[in-house]
């Protein structure tokens, strides 16, 4: 699914990025609104993670929804 997509059913598709980012709350998730570099940026900072890792657990859930 392309980001526009996503952006676009964020309500619906959320539920997927938080069963996937179990720590990310609702709220969080909300904020997003279904913007790439936004869930990289919840992700890297939810999970402590470097950039460039945050990047391609996005991109491998983007590419099963």
């Amino acid at each position: 699914m392309q980001w526009d997509q996503i952006a676009a059913k964020w309500d619906q598709i959320k539920g997927s990025a938080r069963i996937r980012w179990p720590d990310i709350s609702e709220e969080d998730a909300l904020a997003t609104q279904g913007q790439r570099e936004k869930l990289v940026a919840l992700v890297e900072r939810t999970y402590n993670m470097p950039k460039k890792d945050a990047e391609t657990e996005v991109e491998d859930w983007r590419c099963r929804v």
